[in-house]
């Protein structure tokens, strides 16, 4: 278990992620997995191990409610979820692969996602500025577009994301939703929380089965630990009070604080 001021640090990292997931949508793994790395000093294999294991349990808090609501769609679920697992069983022993020093190369590619994660949100920052002239972007025009081919590869990029690189695969697979499959957000949202549970799941299993080089389980299961309770409150605040607090300016602040984390993954 981390020293005292360690726990109070990840607990402090876990209630901003969770209110940061409930407010915005977006995968407390973004922060989570620097934080270990940085602030824990955990190998990258622990702590993507570790965000699994919080990806399954937080995103199992809110299932019902997203079920609850009628926007999951059962028969895209049906490819969406095999596809994932596949896939993150093969992200999994893809990341396997980075051992030792070559680890840096999975932090850089986490880098990347993450600063897609930015752009995605400075761009949904800037349209909510700028008066609406069309309630649909245009990629929701022509309504949804349910080919099973498209859904299987958002379920593929799903899995990925989750095996390669422990991240829930919300903040990359619900933009995919909208644009591929021409889905609104909170139908792409809620699909993906059911799917992401099953990815991460499997993938959590299969990376403590394989147990590559660097791996420390009683580590990752510890700060798992410490991490599940305050993100799930964040996250059921944050899904509480988002239509009562400016989106934007929890935004802005989400995006001050990316720039610090792709700027560790990429070059720290």
């Amino acid at each position: 278990m981390p020293e005292w001021y360690l726990a109070m640090e990840m607990v402090f990292v876990g209630l901003v992620g969770g209110l940061l997931g409930g407010f915005l949508g977006i995968a407390g793994s973004v922060l989570f997995i620097p934080a270990m790395v940085f602030l824990g000093g955990l190998d990258y294999h622990t702590a993507q191990a570790s965000a699994l294991v919080v990806n399954v349990c937080v995103g199992a808090s809110g299932v019902y409610g997203h079920w609850k609501s009628g926007k999951v769609m059962p028969e895209m679920l049906r490819v969406l979820i095999p596809c994932a697992m596949v896939a993150s069983v093969a992200g999994v022993l893809v990341s396997n692969l980075f051992t030792a020093e070559n680890q840096v190369w999975l932090r850089r590619i986490f880098g990347l996602s993450v600063a897609y994660v930015w752009g995605v949100n400075f761009y949904r920052l800037i349209r909510t500025l700028r008066p609406r002239t069309d309630d649909n972007p245009p990629w929701l025009r022509g309504g949804p577009r349910l080919d099973m081919l498209r859904v299987g590869f958002v379920g593929v990029l799903m899995g990925s994301a989750a095996g390669l690189l422990g991240i829930s695969g919300g903040t990359v697979v619900v933009p995919a939703q909208q644009v591929v499959l021409g889905l609104r957000i909170r139908t792409a949202a809620a699909n993906s929380a059911v799917a992401v549970i099953f990815a991460s799941l499997l993938a959590g299993v299969v990376k403590f089965w394989t147990a590559p080089a660097g791996l420390d389980a009683h580590q990752a299961i510890s700060y798992a630990a410490l991490l599940i309770p305050p993100a799930a409150i964040g996250s059921f605040i944050g899904s509480h009070v988002t239509h009562k607090v400016r989106r934007n300016v929890v935004r802005i602040a989400f995006l001050a604080l990316l720039v610090w984390t792709i700027y560790k993954m990429l070059l720290g």
